[in-house]
C-alpha cells in the first residue's frame, strides 16, 4: 500500500525511513564530497540548522524568525528560483540576433570514461565543441557567441553526459567591424571536426595519465591498449543536433539553463513512492513513448539522482567567444553599437519579501497585532556549526537506528 502518492517531494523520499543516511552508510568511502555537502544543504534548508533571520515589530514586539534557505543547486525549492533568475539574466545580457542551438553528444562506449574521469573528461568535452565551433566560424571570418550548458543526464536520470550550445548565428568580423549574418552550420563539416577533436584530446589525456580506466575496462589501463581501443571511434558518428535558426533565444537559454541551476528531477515527475519504490514518469525517445513511467528501489533512485550532482566549483555554464568573460565587455559593446542595439540595464530580481507577496497575497513581515512593518533586529549563521556537525556526524551508528 502505499504511503504517499500524488504531490512527492525529493527531500522526504530522502528523510523517510531514514533512506539517505542508510545509502551513505552502504556507499561510505565511495560518495563524493559534493554529493554529501549539497544533499546535507537541502535537507536542512529553511530548518534553521543554516541559520535565520528575525524580523520584530517596534510597537508590540512580536517577532517572527525566518530561516535561511540552502542555495544549493540540488534543492527543489531554491534550484528552481536561482534557474529562473539565470535565465533571465542570461537573455537580458544576449545580443537580439538570430541563434541556433546545437546537442553534442558522446558514444555509450566512453560515457563510463568521462563518469570515472569526471573533471578531466568533461572538461575535454566542453573544450572540444568550444574548439570546434570557434575554430570553423575564424575560417569563416567572424567570431560567434557562445553559451555551452552540460547535462550529464538523460529523462531516465542514467549517465548520458552532452553539451547543450546556443549559438549566435553569424558574428562579428575578425576586424570588428561588420556583423557577419550565417544562417546554419554546415553538419557534415562540424560533425568531424568535433568527432576528431574529442578523440584527439582523449588519446592526449591518456597519454600524459590522466586518465583512470573505469571498473569494467582494466585491459584498457596502459594508455597504448586505450588509444588503439579509441581509433575504433574515428569511423563512427557521433550524434550532433542542429536545430533551426530561431530570433528569440528565450526558449532555448530558459531550457539548456534548467539544469544547470537545479535538481535534475522535476517533482512533477515522481508520481508515487511506497516507502522501498519510487516511481517517475520520464520521455522514452527509442521507443517514442512520451510519458512511460520507471519504477526503482529507493537505493537505486537516489544513486541515479546524486551521481549528476557536479564537482565543488566545477562550472557546468561556460561562456565562449563574444560571450567570453575576458572579452565579452568590450567585444559585446562593439557588437551592439554596429548593430544599433543599446544595453539594457538587467531588472533586478525580487527579494523575498516580494516573493511572498506575489505568491500568497500578504506582506510576510506585516506585524499581524499592530499592522506595522517589523524590523530586521537579528541574523544568525550557523554555517560553521553546520559543517561541523556534518564532518562529525556518524552515519553507520544512524543507519543503525542508534541516536547521532
Amino acid at each position: 500500500m502505499e504511503r504517499l502518492s500524488g504531490p512527492v517531494s525529493l527531500r522526504q523520499i530522502f528523510l523517510d525511513r531514514g533512506n539517505w543516511w542508510r545509502f551513505w552508510a552502504a556507499n561510505a568511502g565511495k560518495l563524493r564530497w559534493a554529493i554529501i555537502w549539497n544533499v546535507a544543504r537541502m535537507l536542512a534548508c529553511q530548518t534553521g540548522r543554516l541559520g535565520w533571520h528575525t524580523y520584530a515589530c517596534t510597537r508590540c514586539g512580536l517577532s517572527r524568525r525566518v530561516p535561511h534557505t540552502c542555495k544549493s543547486r540540488f534543492c527543489s525549492r531554491c534550484g528552481v528560483w536561482a534557474a529562473n533568475c539565470w535565465s533571465q539574466h542570461t537573455v537580458e545580457e544576449l545580443l537580439p540576433v538570430p541563434y541556433q542551438h546545437l546537442i553534442f553528444s558522446v558514444p555509450f562506449e566512453l560515457r563510463p570514461w568521462l563518469a570515472a574521469n569526471r573533471r578531466t573528461g568533461l572538461n575535454l568535452l566542453f573544450r572540444a565543441v568550444a574548439d570546434t565551433l570557434l575554430r570553423y566560424a575564424r575560417s569563416q571570418g567572424y567570431r560567434p557567441g557562445m553559451l555551452a550548458v552540460l547535462h550529464t543526464f538523460g529523462s531516465d536520470l542514467k549517465w548520458h553526459p552532452h553539451l547543450h550550445v546556443l549559438i549566435t548565428a553569424g558574428g562579428l568580423s575578425l576586424d570588428g567591424q561588420r556583423w557577419l549574418r550565417r544562417n546554419f552550420l554546415p553538419q557534415q563539416a562540424i560533425r568531424p571536426m568535433y568527432r576528431y577533436a574529442l578523440l584527439k584530446a582523449l588519446g592526449a589525456a591518456a597519454r600524459k595519465g590522466l586518465l583512470q580506466a573505469p571498473p569494467k575496462a582494466g585491459h584498457l589501463r596502459q594508455a597504448r591498449a586505450f588509444c588503439s581501443w579509441l581509433s575504433q571511434f574515428f569511423r563512427r558518428e557521433h550524434y550532433v543536433y542542429f536545430s533551426k535558426t530561431c530570433d528569440q533565444p528565450r526558449r532555448a537559454v530558459g531550457y539548456i539553463g534548467r539544469y544547470g541551476r537545479r535538481p535534475v528531477m522535476a517533482e512533477h515527475r515522481l508520481l508515487a513512492y511506497d516507502g522501498r519504490t519510487v516511481t517517475f514518469r520520464y520521455k522514452d525517445y527509442a521507443s517514442g513513448n512520451l510519458a512511460a513511467t520507471m519504477k526503482l528501489p529507493v537505493p537505486e533512485f537516489l544513486g541515479r539522482l546524486v551521481r549528476h550532482i557536479p564537482d565543488m566549483h566545477f562550472r557546468q555554464l561556460r561562456f565562449y567567444g563574444l560571450f567570453a568573460n575576458r572579452v565579452r565587455t568590450k567585444l559585446l559593446a562593439q557588437a551592439r553599437k554596429i548593430l544599433g542595439v543599446p544595453r539594457r540595464a538587467p531588472a533586478q530580481p525580487p527579494n523575498w519579501r516580494e516573493r511572498r507577496k506575489r505568491s500568497t497575497g500578504r506582506d510576510p513581515l506585516l506585524c499581524p497585532r499592530c499592522r506595522l512593518p517589523m524590523v530586521l533586529v537579528e541574523v544568525v549563521c550557523c554555517a560553521g556549526e553546520f559543517r561541523a556537525g556534518l564532518e562529525t556526524f556518524d552515519v553507520r551508528a544512524y543507519a543503525r537506528g542508534q541516536p547521532a
